[in-house]
């Protein structure tokens, strides 16, 4: 029983002594791993101040109010997006970043969607759903507001052309359609007119009754006053009345249809000759005029760069050293066989 007592707290002692020796091993070798360290933090201090370029951010708050359905001329047009946070994501599109690209690229200055899209965030301003803010970040305080107002304005216009667009060819679509199908049926009842008719001229309008007694036996001592009307062609009568107002009705829209037609293609040639311009121009059209999106807050010209953080990038630079000197405070110790 003593014995094991013994071995034990051989066994504590001699750990202790190893950690005391790891403990040594470090504080014998603290000047090389204080140096490492100091020497990552400044080499990232320095590539931070020296090599990476400040960037400056701004932000402007947009509001975007857009209902679910719009009632034009044409009928209620139901949009294909109902969430404003959708509607705020598409100034992320290609096309939004590509006509911003355009705008902001010069003779010296080569812009990129790709370079745009990756200085864009969002973050809402407040728990509504409808007020959004937008943070932009460039190079320069000119560059960033810039963009900032080059990605507003292009964006505003494409949600303003997107909506228009889809509306347009949502209706003409619809039209085009309901005037086929009307076309067919139209065809139809002119050709069930034509049976009807030349059926009614084969029957007779009244029935003389005084002729129909004189083929029935037995039945001189009847009295016929008069002919009655036929109930068959009074019954075909009202069938070619009904088909006549279904023609009439058909008629009548195809007709209201053809002048909607007419309306829509030339708005669809207008929105040709707006892409074909490259979008230089304005598309405007009175079947949807009521966008409800504006800018709450106009963007501020940074006074200081947000980024990069120089105090950051040196902690962690000194964290990443100080690892790295302990590292090779053990490994030279067990190199050269101390532990």
């Amino acid at each position: 029983m003593s014995t094991n007592k013994i071995d034990v707290n051989k066994k504590n002692y001699n750990d202790e002594i190893e950690l005391r020796d790891l403990i040594m091993i470090l504080w014998n070798r603290k000047i090389m791993i204080i140096a490492i360290t100091l020497i990552f933090a400044l080499l990232a201090g320095l590539f931070t101040k020296l090599m990476v370029a400040p960037v400056y951010s701004t932000s402007f708050n947009v509001v975007a109010r857009i209902p679910s359905t719009y009632n034009t001329k044409y009928g209620e047009y139901t949009l294909p997006i109902t969430s404003t946070s959708e509607y705020i994501n598409l100034m992320k599109s290609s096309d939004v970043l590509n006509q911003t690209a355009k705008d902001l690229s010069n003779d010296s200055n080569q812009v990129s969607a790709q370079s745009i899209s990756g200085r864009i965030s969002f973050g809402t301003a407040n728990d509504g759903q409808s007020i959004y803010q937008v943070n932009v970040t460039g190079s320069t305080p000119e560059e960033a507001v810039s963009l900032a107002n080059a990605l507003y304005e292009n964006y505003v216009e494409y949600i303003e052309v997107l909506i228009k667009e889809r509306a347009i060819n949502y209706y003409y679509n619809d039209f085009k359609v309901k005037y086929g199908q009307n076309e067919a049926k139209l065809q139809s009842n002119v050709d069930l007119l034509a049976r009807y008719e030349a059926l009614l001229e084969s029957i007779p309008q009244t029935i003389d009754q005084k002729a129909a007694m004189e083929e029935l036996p037995n039945t001189n001592d009847y009295i016929v006053l008069e002919n009655i009307i036929n109930p068959n062609y009074t019954h075909l009568e009202h069938n070619i009345l009904e088909v006549k107002q279904t023609i009439n009705i058909l008629e009548n829209d195809n007709a209201q249809y053809s002048i909607y037609l007419e309306e829509l293609e030339a708005e669809m040639a207008k929105i040709s000759e707006y892409y074909a311009g490259d979008r230089d121009g304005v598309f405007e059209t009175d079947i949807i005029d009521n966008m409800d999106i504006f800018k709450l807050s106009e963007p501020v010209v940074p006074a200081s760069p947000s980024g990069p953080s120089t105090m950051r990038n040196v902690v962690i630079a000194g964290l990443l050293g100080g690892m790295i000197g302990v590292f090779a405070a053990f490994f030279i110790a067990y190199w050269k066989r101390e532990i």
